[in-house]
């Protein structure tokens, strides 16, 4: 017996319990939390760790993870940027007030709705699976020679047999720069989807965000959080979810995607090396037009 508590402590002393810190993030205005949030740490610029806050706006980091920083964002958020844990464990976010290159007069009060973007082609369908911290997104061309809002997106998804709560994604769109993405445009707009039926069309309404869709177009998406089990985020498995749409040579359009808790870096899904693996998926946006 006293082999067996000797043996115990001398491994609490080689393993020490790791230690960690709880913090919680909110509004810097409402004081509301700010569920859904990224947390990276990075080390030496490249990133460490990666994950979300729950949907109380909370997350635990282990302090035996070696950093240099952690950077704090969400969209609709400015970023913000810390070089140790604050004394009162709250990080406030500041919101991000969208300043509109544009604004939009309609003469009419009923103004019509046309979609733009991408649906099925001929092309083989095929699709890209995706895990938590996944964002994918294709440029929206804008046919017209004026701004326009943009009312709602829709994409088309399948879902894995294994999961049954429900997904919990977001909508994300970035500025086109130069026909890459750029700066995000700040959306509040995280929705949840069934996992039944398994193939789906979604459409997320963005009326009242105040989206315009420039000239130039805008790259717009949808970003992958994780699952709702038993009232609890938990992080979405690989495969569990996939964008839907065409792949194939010759196929017109752009679109990108990264992992955002593994690199900011944005991969072309129109690489020229591989022509014959040119994926655009089925994102189509709904705007007002005279």
């Amino acid at each position: 017996m006293r082999k067996h508590l000797l043996a115990v402590a001398l491994l609490s002393l080689l393993n020490p319990p790791v230690s960690s810190q709880s913090l919680s993030i909110v509004n810097q205005t409402s004081g509301d939390a700010v569920p859904y949030a990224h947390v990276i740490g990075y080390q030496n610029d490249s990133i460490v760790f990666g994950d979300y806050s729950d949907l109380q706006g909370r997350i635990t980091i282990s302090e035996s993870l070696n950093f240099d920083s952690i950077v704090f964002s969400c969209m609709g958020f400015v970023r913000h940027t810390l070089i140790e844990f604050p004394a009162s464990r709250t990080v406030f976010l500041e919101k991000n007030i969208l300043v509109m290159d544009e604004i939009v007069v309609y003469s009419n009060s009923n103004p019509t709705t046309k979609t733009l973007g991408y649906e099925k082609t001929k092309r083989r369908s095929s699709s890209v699976s995706t895990s938590a911290g996944f964002q994918m997104v294709a440029l929206i061309e804008n046919p017209f020679q004026t701004a326009l809002e943009v009312s709602a997106i829709h994409f088309h998804y399948k879902t894995a047999k294994t999961i049954a709560g429900d997904y919990v994604l977001r909508v994300v769109a970035f500025k086109n720069d130069n026909g890459k993405p750029g700066v995000s445009v700040p959306i509040d707009s995280a929705f949840l989807v069934s996992p039944s039926p398994r193939f789906q069309e979604k459409t997320v309404s963005l009326l009242g965000e105040g989206i315009l869709l420039p000239k130039e177009g805008l790259f717009m998406g949808v970003e992958t959080i994780g699952n709702i089990e038993n009232d609890t985020l938990v992080t979405t498995a690989m495969n569990a979810f996939t964008f839907r749409g065409s792949i194939g040579r010759y196929l017109e359009g752009l679109a990108f995607s990264r992992f955002i808790f593994y690199s900011e870096v944005w991969v072309n899904y129109n690489n020229p090396e591989y022509p014959e693996n040119h994926f655009i998926p089925e994102f189509r946006v709904s705007v007002f037009v005279e």
